[in-house]
C-alpha cells in the first residue's frame, strides 16, 4: 500500500483531517499510523519542545510508537543556522522505518506549506517521494483563490512525479457553501484536480476550548474543572469602567475575557454574560466573590502570571485545535469528516 502525505496550502485543517481519515481507516480494519515528520513547535515545556497534535494522535489511534518518533524533528521560527540537514536526515530516516513496523500504512502530515524546510532541502515533494506517498492538498475553502493553490500544488507535485489524489475545500463557511459545491468544484474537476470533499465550517471544530487556552496558557485553574471542553468562540479584554464594560461584553457569547485579577468589579460584570472563561492577569488573586460567583455560573476562572498584553500575545492565532482529553471533539472530527469526505475513494487510491 502507498502512505497518504496531507499537504496543506497554508492554514488548511490538516490536522483535523488527518484524525478524522486516520480513525474511520482503523474503523474500517486498518492498521494505521501517524507521522509528523517535521513540523513546529507549539510549546517548551521543561525545556522540551512540544507538539500537541503528536499528542492528539498518538492517543486518539492508541498508539505505541513514541511521540519522539511521530514527530521527530520540532523547529522554531528562528532555525536557519540551527539544523544540521544530516541529522534531519538521519533521524526523519529513522523514525519512519520503526513507525512503518506492523502497519499497513501512514498518515503523513506535511509542514505548514508545501515549500517548508526547502532551505534544507526538505519540501514536500522530496518528503512525499522518500515516503512512497500519495499526495492529498487541503486548503480553506474561504474564498477563490484556492482554486490557484490547489491547480498551482497540483502541477508542482506533478512536475516533481508525485502522485495528487485529490483536494478537500476545508472549513467553508456557511455563505459559500453551494459556491464551492456549484462552481468551485466542477471548475477544479475541469481542470484536473479530484475534489474529494467540501467540509462545512463546524463551530465545535474551528473554535477552541477552554481546555486548549489552559494548555497554552497554563496557570492555575481556580473554577470551573467540569465546564474545561466548552469552546470559545472570542476573546475580549476588559479595561474600562464596569457600565461600559457589560454592554461591552453582552455583544459576544462564549468569549473568553481577559482582565487583571484585581479587577473584580470587570470579573463580575463578565460572569453576568455569557462567558466561557475568565482569564485573570498578573497572578492576582481574586476576590471571593469573583470565585463564588463563577462557582455559580460554572465559568471557569483561570490565573495566569503574565500580563494582559502577554497573554492577548500568547492566545494570538488561536484556533480550535484539538485537545488529546477532548473525546467529544475527537469524535466530532470522525464524525463530519466521514459525512463530507469520499473516504472509500481517497482509500482505495493507497491499496495496490
Amino acid at each position: 500500500m502507498k502512505n497518504l502525505f496531507i499537504v496543506g496550502c497554508g492554514p488548511s485543517g490538516k490536522t483535523s483531517l488527518s484524525l478524522g481519515l486516520s480513525l474511520i481507516f482503523k474503523e474500517n480494519g486498518y492498521k494505521v499510523g501517524y507521522f509528523k515528520p517535521i513540523s513546529a513547535i507549539d510549546k517548551i515545556v521543561n525545556g522540551k519542545a512540544i507538539d500537541f497534535d503528536v499528542k492528539v494522535m498518538k492517543k486518539a489511534l492508541e498508539l505505541t510508537d513514541s511521540e519522539d518518533d511521530i514527530g521527530p524533528i520540532r523547529i522554531s521560527d528562528q532555525f536557519i543556522g540551527d539544523l544540521s540537514k544530516e541529522k534531519i536526515k538521519s533521524k526523519v530516516s529513522e523514525s519512519y522505518q520503526r513507525l512503518i513496523n506492523n502497519k499497513d500504512f501512514l498518515i503523513i502530515e506535511a509542514g505548514r506549506d508545501p515549500d517548508f524546510l526547502l532551505a534544507y532541502d526538505f519540501p514536500a515533494w522530496k518528503l512525499a517521494t522518500q515516503f512512497n506517498s500519495k499526495v492529498l492538498l487541503v486548503g480553506y475553502g474561504d474564498s477563490d483563490h484556492i482554486v490557484d493553490k490547489f491547480l498551482f500544488y497540483k502541477t508542482h507535485f506533478k512536475d516533481h512525479n508525485v502522485d495528487v489524489v485529490g483536494a478537500i475545500i476545508n472549513y467553508v463557511p456557511y455563505h459559500l457553501k453551494e459556491r464551492m459545491n456549484d462552481i468551485i468544484s466542477p471548475f477544479l474537476e475541469n481542470n484536473g484536480v479530484r475534489v474529494l470533499g467540501v467540509v462545512p465550517q463546524e463551530t465545535e471544530l474551528i473554535s477552541p476550548t477552554v481546555r486548549s487556552i489552559v494548555e497554552i496558557l497554563g496557570g492555575e485553574l481556580l473554577e470551573g474543572h467540569e465546564n474545561i471542553d466548552r469552546i470559545v468562540e472570542d476573546i475580549l479584554v476588559g479595561a474600562m469602567t464596569p457600565e461600559a464594560a457589560l454592554k461591552y461584553f453582552r455583544r459576544s457569547i462564549n468569549k473568553a475575557v481577559i482582565t487583571g485579577g484585581d479587577r473584580a468589579d470587570l470579573a463580575i460584570a463578565a460572569l453576568e454574560t455569557n462567558t466561557s472563561i475568565l482569564i485573570l492577569t498578573g497572578g492576582l488573586f481574586p476576590s471571593q466573590q469573583v470565585l463564588i460567583r463563577a462557582k455559580e455560573k460554572g465559568v471557569p476562572v483561570l490565573l495566569v502570571p503574565y500580563d494582559t498584553y502577554t497573554t492577548v500575545t500568547k492566545l494570538e492565532g488561536l484556533t480550535g485545535k484539538i485537545s488529546p482529553d477532548d473525546a467529544k471533539k475527537i469524535e466530532a472530527t470522525k464524525q463530519i469528516i466521514s459525512k463530507y469526505v469520499e473516504w472509500k475513494v481517497i482509500l482505495d487510491e493507497l491499496v495496490e
